[in-house]
């Protein structure tokens, strides 16, 4: 299952840089400046270049996944006495050798998978920017969805992996 939610975050950094270089292309068209948010009068309240916007964007990306692949590979490389200090139920996940291969399938599924939404995320933050610039308005009261949905799926990602570390079964259906 981790092999399948790490082709997925692959597929959702592809769809982030489909929609930030559709962004830099048309909004590269008209003009140079790339507006954040309107202010009440339809008037840009926060802008900056489409180059800051991409290379910022791109950097980020490409930060949040690389640390993603390095804690994962961090959590490979812990020896099992580390592991146990912040594994719930340690001594189930952790007392042989298959028992930490459930343990690893369960971590590596449960950053890709989170990586991955927050990649999707990301993908939504650029589609808003760009709907705002071609309509030329929006406030920034449009972004407190995504504000919303940001801090609903960080919450639910780091409760679900404590809650599911609590449960005593290798396959939760």
């Amino acid at each position: 299952m981790a092999k399948v939610f790490s082709i997925v975050r692959v597929l959702t950094i592809v769809f982030f840089f489909m929609a930030l270089l559709g962004m830099y292309y048309d909004l590269n068209l008209y003009s140079k400046g790339l507006v954040i948010y309107f202010d009440a009068n339809q008037k840009p309240a926060l802008s900056t270049t489409s180059n800051v916007v991409f290379w910022v964007g791109t950097g980020f990306i490409l930060l949040l996944n690389g640390l993603a692949v390095a804690l994962k590979n961090l959590f490979h490389a812990l020896p099992r006495q580390a592991l146990k200090t912040f594994t719930p139920n340690s001594d189930f996940w952790l007392k042989n050798e298959e028992s930490r291969d459930h343990y690893y399938a369960v971590m590596d599924t449960w950053l890709m998978t989170f990586i991955g939404v927050l990649n999707m995320f990301l993908v939504f933050v650029v589609l808003k920017m760009w709907r705002m610039n071609r309509a030329l308005k929006g406030e920034i009261t449009e972004y407190r969805l995504l504000t919303v949905a940001a801090v609903v799926i960080i919450v639910f990602f780091i409760s679900y992996i404590f809650v599911r570390f609590r449960i005593k079964k290798y396959d939760v259906v």
